[in-house]
Order: C-alpha cells, then sequence, then structure tokens
C-alpha cells in the first residue's frame, strides 16, 4: 500500500478501507435458500444469464436505442439482479464472501495506484 497518494475525492472519502465487509446473516440466508431450492448449477446458468442482460442493457444505453431514460432504467435493473446473483456466487463458492471481498478490496487498490500514476502523481 503507498500512504503518499493523493487521492481525488471520491478515492479519498474512502479510503482507507476499513475491515472486511460481509454480507449480513440476512442475506446469506436467503441466498443459501435459493441455492438450496433451485441448485447449484440452475443459478449458475442464472447467474451467466443475468450478466448477459446486463451487457445487453449496457448496449443498448451506450447506443441509445430507443428511450433514453427506460435504457437507464434497465441498466439498472440489470445492475440488481447481477448483484443478487453475485451475492449467490459469493454464498455457494465462499460461504459470507470474505475471500472475494478481499480480493476486490487488493484490485481496488491497485486501481487507485494505476488513477493515480495515470494523474502523472507517481
Amino acid at each position: 500500500m503507498i500512504n503518499r497518494l493523493k487521492y481525488c475525492a471520491r478515492c479519498r472519502d474512502n479510503y482507507p478501507f476499513a475491515g472486511v465487509k460481509t454480507m449480513s446473516n440476512k442475506e446469506i440466508a436467503i441466498y443459501d435458500c435459493a441455492l438450496e431450492l433451485w441448485g447449484h448449477e440452475s443459478q449458475i446458468d442464472m447467474t451467466i444469464e443475468e450478466c448477459a442482460e446486463l451487457i445487453q442493457a449496457l448496449m443498448k444505453y451506450r447506443r441509445k436505442q430507443g428511450d433514453h431514460d427506460e435504457a437507464l432504467e434497465s441498466v439498472i435493473e440489470e445492475i440488481a439482479d447481477v448483484e443478487i446473483m453475485l451475492g449467490q456466487m459469493k454464498v455457494l463458492f465462499d460461504f459470507q464472501g470474505n475471500k472475494v471481498e478481499y480480493a476486490k478490496r487488493r484490485k481496488l487498490r491497485r486501481l487507485e495506484e494505476m488513477i493515480y500514476d495515470a494523474k502523472g502523481e507517481g
């Protein structure tokens, strides 16, 4: 970790990361129930499908086909669907998502350093 970074306002406001955020017990229970009810393979397939729907919504938004507000709302809805499915995948592959959260924070730090370097402050 580099202590000398001059953070942009968004980075600075959220840094340093304090602890590892885990899912609530309620979230874990809901995701676990979904996995048990519909099965691991089915929920993996659903995650793939929801990611594809997000890709499609983003492409439509970028092309601005049709109503712009409708395209934006579609992106928002698909992000929510993907986040829910990713929660299930965290439970399936990492139980409480601690390893995923650790990897995410490590990658965010790397992104932060890349931003710093790109601004020529390195």
